[in-house]
C-alpha cells in the first residue's frame, strides 16, 4: 500500500512536471540572446605586428533592460601588444542614443575615452577600409587576459544583442549594403618593447546564440529529477 502511494505521488509529480512545461511552451522556449562578434581578418597592417591572437566581444541580454557588453582580449600575438580602439554597429535606430555604463574590468589597464558614437558610419579604422558608428578608444596598456564590460541601454527604445550585428559602412555617413564586418580593432604592436613596431587593423563578423532562462531551467529540473525518482522505485 505504501508503495502504491509513494508511485502515485511520483506519477503526479511527474504529470505536474511535465504540465508545466507544455503548458508554458513560450517560457521553456524562452531564452536570453548572445552575440559574439571577433575580429579574425587582418586588412591592414604597417611595421612588423605579429599574429591577431584572440579577441571577442560578446554582448548579452540584460534581463533588467539594455545588453551588456564584454569587451575582451585572450592572447594578442606579441607580448608587448595592447590594444588601441575597438569599433563596432549598432542598428541605424539606436546609433547615437547609447548610454554605458562601466559594470566590471579585469586587468590594471587606464581608460578607455568616453565611448563615441555617430548617427551614420562614420569612423573609417585605417583610412582605407570600413566605416562604423560606435568605437572605444583612449586604452592604455590593455593586453592579453584583460577585459571591460559595460551595460547598454539606448534612448531610442528596445536594445538587443541582434543590434549590434549591423554592418559596417563601405562610404562614410551611410548604411551600406556592401559592407561585410560588425567589429574592427585597432592593435598596437611591440614584440620585445613597450616600443610600438607595427599596427594591425583586425575586422570580424558576428554569430548568435541562446541560453535557457531560469524558470525554464527549473521546470525541466523538476521534470527530470520525477523520472530519476521514478526509475529509482522501479
Amino acid at each position: 500500500m505504501k508503495m502504491f502511494w509513494a508511485e502515485r505521488r511520483v506519477n503526479v509529480l511527474l504529470g505536474a512536471a511535465i504540465a508545466a512545461v507544455a503548458s508554458a511552451g513560450t517560457c521553456v522556449v524562452s531564452q536570453a540572446s548572445i552575440v559574439t562578434l571577433i575580429p579574425t581578418d587582418i586588412v591592414h597592417s604597417s611595421g612588423s605586428p605579429g599574429a591577431v591572437g584572440t579577441l571577442s566581444l560578446t554582448i548579452t541580454t540584460d534581463v533588467a533592460g539594455g545588453v551588456d557588453a564584454d569587451f575582451a582580449l585572450g592572447t594578442l600575438g606579441q607580448p608587448f601588444d595592447a590594444l588601441n580602439t575597438w569599433w563596432f554597429m549598432v542598428d541605424s535606430v539606436n546609433a547615437n542614443h547609447l548610454t554605458f555604463t562601466e559594470l566590471s574590468r579585469v586587468g590594471t589597464f587606464s581608460g578607455p575615452a568616453a565611448p563615441n558614437q555617430r548617427a551614420t558610419p562614420a569612423s573609417q579604422i585605417d583610412g582605407v577600409a570600413d566605416y562604423y558608428n560606435t568605437w572605444l578608444n583612449g586604452f592604455g596598456g590593455f593586453e592579453s587576459g584583460d577585459s571591460i564590460t559595460y551595460h547598454i541601454t539606448s534612448s531610442a527604445g528596445t536594445l538587443t544583442p541582434e543590434d549590434f550585428l549591423t554592418l559596417d559602412g563601405s562610404t562614410s555617413g551611410a548604411y551600406s549594403p556592401k559592407g561585410i564586418y560588425s567589429t574592427a580593432v585597432l592593435i598596437d604592436a611591440g614584440a620585445s618593447s613597450e616600443t610600438q613596431t607595427g599596427e594591425l587593423y583586425v575586422e570580424g563578423g558576428g554569430s548568435t546564440g541562446a541560453t535557457p532562462e531560469p524558470a525554464s531551467l527549473g521546470l525541466l529540473g523538476l521534470g527530470t529529477a520525477a523520472m530519476l525518482v521514478r526509475k529509482r522505485r522501479k
